[in-house]
């Protein structure tokens, strides 16, 4: 299901983990989390329409984005990690790329925490 743009986890979310997948102008990525109904998820496509890294910056808004949503209701979490990082494999080998997992089994400080120091992430501030 198309969405706009990332969840906006709290404190009190349960997150699983990020799969990253880098391509040639472009990339991949899927958050997963705990909700009442079973796990919920997001995922995206990113395409750099400009490929001038001084026009286009991470906050440029000039790269286009493609929103989607997935909902699944019983699974277990190690059902979860691996189902999902079967689909982004399959990304990355027809990207010819590879796939990067950040577990991160906690709350929005633990995904903060474990991002900040990937490249991809352009996490701002401190």
């Amino acid at each position: 299901m198309p969405t706009h743009k990332m969840k906006a986890f709290i404190e009190t979310d349960y997150i699983v983990g990020v799969w990253y997948v880098n391509g040639d102008h472009t990339n991949w990525m899927c958050v997963a989390w705990k909700s009442p109904q079973g796990w919920e998820g997001h995922y995206r496509f990113r395409y750099e329409r400009i490929s001038d890294p001084v026009i286009n910056t991470p906050w440029s808004g000039l790269d286009e984005k493609s929103w989607y949503s997935l909902s699944i209701r019983e699974m277990s979490e190690d059902e979860l990690i691996t189902g999902l990082s079967t689909v982004a494999q399959e990304v990355a080998t027809m990207w010819d790329s590879t796939l990067q997992f950040i577990p991160i089994h906690g709350n929005s400080d633990a995904l903060i925490k474990a991002l900040k120091d990937q490249p991809w992430a352009h996490m701002k501030g401190d």
